[in-house]
Order: C-alpha cells, then structure tokens, then sequence
C-alpha cells in the first residue's frame, strides 16, 4: 500500500502530503503540480504532472473612440485591452444581434457598422476570454451627421458662407449706389454754381 506522497507547485519545493491534507489555490496563472509516492518496501513512483491554468479575473476592455461618416453611412468603433487571455470580441449597435469579429491585434482592435442611419446609436463591444468570462462596454454617440458635414466643409456650413457672400454683396452694391448718388449730387452743385456766376456776370 502507500506509505507516504509528495507534491510541489511550479518547481517549489518537495511537500509531504498528509491523509487530511488540503490546499487552495486561488491566484490567476499557469501552475504545474508534480506529485508522487511510495509504498511501505520503499519503491517509488514515477513522478506525475498535472497542468492547469487559473482564471477568475474578467477581461479588460476600453472604448477609445468612435467615428460616424455620413457619407459612407459607417461608424467606426476603436478599443483597446490589457487583457492577454481573449478568445474573441463580439460587437453590436443597437438592438441588433451579436456579431463575432475576431481579434486582429493583441491589444488595439476596431470595426466598422455599415449601413447606419442618422439619429442616436449605441455601440457595444464584449471581450470574452478562454475561461468564459466576458466584460462588455457600451458608449453612446448622438446624431452629429450635421458636425461632420459642417467638419467636411459642407451642409450648414456652406450655407453660412453663401449667406455671408450674399450680405457683402450688399453692402459693396450699397457703398457703390451711395458714391454715385453723391457725385451726382456734387456734379449737379456745380454745374448749379456756374450757372450762378454766369448769370452774374451778365447783369454787369
């Protein structure tokens, strides 16, 4: 029968395991737990492994920007993760379904919605990593199709440009009626004034 056994934890050392004997581990992390026994003529058993990996802490996940184009009607979520563990991302707008896009890059992802209406959205995006556990964030982003045309130089923006166009049209028309009806004027007083002196100078 078995006289004794004995484990370690990730090459620590050689711990004699008693019948009543029970341990916890509860940290995140990759362990590796040998263990062994004998019997009461001495022999001794190969020595066994068991691998596992501890996850009990959720993804971590930011949203760090998002970009609407009203010209491609998209929206563009960007985020970021410190997380190393993440199986996949899922994203959705709205009350729309769940969409699985993979992970491009360790740390920084992003995708684009398409065919988007104007008005309020809302943008989420989940991480869930290889242990099952997920986190999910969401941000809001309002209807500011009017800011990017006005960003883009069109939309309102224009319009306030033609109108500004439109009023110093106005006053340069203004100015040039005004200096013509004043040259009039004054062209008018001296042909007035030589009619004058002319008059006088025939009564002598």
């Amino acid at each position: 029968g078995v006289n004794s056994t004995f484990y370690r934890i990730n090459n620590d050392e050689w711990h004699k395991l008693t019948t009543t004997q029970s341990f916890t581990i509860s940290q995140d992390g990759n362990y590796q737990i040998e263990y062994y026994s004998t019997d009461h003529a001495n022999n001794i058993e190969n020595i066994q492994i068991l691998s596992f990996k501890i996850d009990v802490t959720t993804p971590q996940i930011s949203i760090t920007n998002i970009t609407a184009d009203t010209e491609t009607k998209t929206i563009m979520v960007t985020w970021t993760t410190t997380s190393t563990d993440i199986e996949s991302y899922t994203v959705k707008i709205d009350d729309t379904d769940w969409v699985n896009v993979g992970i491009t890059n360790p740390y920084t992802n992003s995708y684009t919605f398409t065919n988007i209406g104007s008005g309020g959205h809302i943008v989420c995006v989940k991480a869930t990593d290889y242990a099952g556990h997920s986190t999910t964030k969401n941000q809001t982003i309002t209807d500011n199709m009017g800011e990017t045309n006005e960003n883009n130089g069109n939309g309102g923006n224009g319009e306030e440009k033609n109108i500004l166009w439109i009023v110093l049209i106005a006053i340069l028309i203004t100015i040039i009626i005004a200096a013509v009806i004043i040259f009039i004027m004054m062209k008018r007083k001296t042909i007035r004034k030589k009619r004058i002196e002319k008059q006088g100078g025939g009564e002598k």
